[in-house]
């Protein structure tokens, strides 16, 4: 009998099992870089919180000394322009240094990614310190002006005087733009701290006044040179007003000048009687109502009745260039200056005493009027 052993059945085939190697790895530990950065945050904290201390400071020096500009440019009273000035420079180079040792432009530059307003501070305070550069050096040459004009103008120095304008007219340009942009940016950050606020308050309060006092005087000194430069003989019309007998634009006619200019130089200068020149008027003009009481014949002695003082000017030369007296030369004025007893006394106070030996009199701002 043939006995076959049952076969050996072979085991189904499974997945394979493989066991999870240990992990032998050191866990990173992250709290030391929390830390760093944490300390950094913290010194930038307390850098900026200093910063603004001082900035506060800084702010309430600045406000005072901008407070005291604007009378000060309005009356071209440089003395008191050079010294607020000074300390504005002062203070603003101070905030400048403070900056730069916090590292605020960086921080700022930082969080200008997230809040723009701040990214505008560092170029608010850059601003400012070149607005004080070009104020001053204003008031430098108003000063030198103010001191040698008339020697300038009167000792053939007409080159010096033109070279001198022209320098202040380029430095009020370049003030007016960057008084403009100053006041844009300060307008962009001022809502970011209260000392901001108020110092923002402090310079829309007195940036219009300023600002327009540049503009008038960019486009005076404009005229100026353009006048000085000339190549031929120029006249300008000085006007003498009597305040005790008035007038809108500030007293009656009484006598006028006749100032010869060439390319910046004093010329010649004539002194004449109003009525001199009236009476070569052969025009006959109805007056404005209010003066026909006084006359009949409308001439260059009453041709100031408007209160706009261009108007009055305009008026008072034409009746003067239509006078035989200047019409037989076709002379013609290029401008108009009024000058009562009051700028005398302003201009005595500023050349110094004058000397009159035949009166024995010496004419000083006390004793002029």
């Amino acid at each position: 009998i043939d006995v076959t052993p049952p076969a050996v059945q072979k085991p189904k085939s499974g997945p394979k099992i493989i066991p999870r190697p240990k992990n032998t790895k050191t866990k990173t530990n992250f709290r030391p870089i929390q830390f760093a950065l944490g300390f950094i945050a913290l010194i930038y904290l307390l850098s900026l919180l200093n910063f603004k201390n001082n900035a506060a400071a800084s702010f309430h020096l600045i406000r005072t000394q901008i407070a005291k500009l604007k009378p000060a440019v309005l009356n071209l009273n440089t003395r008191q322009i050079t010294e607020s000035l000074t300390e504005v420079s002062k203070e603003v180079k101070n905030l400048e240094s403070k900056a730069e040792q916090y590292q605020i432009n960086n921080l700022s530059s930082l969080l200008g990614k997230i809040i723009p307003a701040f990214e505008e501070a560092p170029k608010a305070l850059r601003t400012a310190s070149l607005i004080n550069e070009k104020a001053l050096s204003i008031a430098k040459e108003l000063d030198y002006l103010k001191s040698n004009a008339i020697q300038l103008i009167t000792k053939e120095k007409g080159n010096e005087l033109i070279a001198s304008i022209e320098k202040l007219s380029s430095d009020l340009q370049a003030a007016e733009k960057l008084s403009a942009n100053f006041k844009n940016q300060i307008s962009q950050i001022k809502n970011t701290s209260s000392q901001l606020a108020a110092f923002s308050e402090v310079l829309e309060k007195n940036y219009i006044p300023i600002s327009l006092s540049l503009y008038k005087g960019e486009n005076f000194l404009s005229g100026l040179i353009n006048l000085l430069k000339q190549p031929s003989d120029q006249h300008l019309l000085l006007i003498f007003q009597n305040p005790s007998e008035m007038r809108p634009s500030g007293g009656f006619i009484g006598s006028y000048g006749d100032l010869t200019i060439n390319r910046g130089n004093l010329k010649n200068i004539k002194v004449d009687d109003i009525y001199n020149a009236d009476r070569q008027l052969d025009l006959k003009i109805i007056p404005p109502k209010q003066l026909q009481g006084i006359t009949k014949n409308w001439g260059a002695r009453d041709a100031n009745w408007f209160f706009d003082f261009p108007t009055s000017a305009e008026k008072t030369m034409e009746f003067l260039e239509r006078s035989n007296l200047y019409k037989k030369t076709d002379t013609q004025f290029q401008g108009a200056i009024a000058i009562n007893t009051g700028v005398l006394k302003t201009l005595i106070d500023i050349i110094g005493p004058v000397e009159l030996p035949a009166y024995q009199l010496t004419l000083t701002g006390e004793n002029f009027l």
